[in-house]
C-alpha cells in the first residue's frame, strides 16, 4: 500500500472490494473493516437458534 492515498484510490478500492467498507476517520485514517451483518442474516442467524 502506498505511504500517500487519494480519494481517487480509495474510490477505486472501494469499486473493487464487495467484502469489505472503507472509512475515513477525522485524523485521514482509512479503516478497513469488514461490513455489517446484514438484518437478514441477523434473522436468519436468530430463527435457526430459538427452539
Amino acid at each position: 500500500m502506498p505511504a500517500v492515498v487519494t480519494l481517487g484510490d480509495l474510490t477505486a478500492m472501494m469499486a473493487a472490494d464487495e467484502h469489505h467498507r472503507y472509512e475515513i476517520g477525522p485524523e485521514g485514517v482509512v479503516s478497513i473493516m469488514p461490513p455489517p451483518a446484514s438484518r437478514s442474516t441477523r434473522q436468519n442467524t436468530t430463527s435457526a437458534d430459538s427452539p
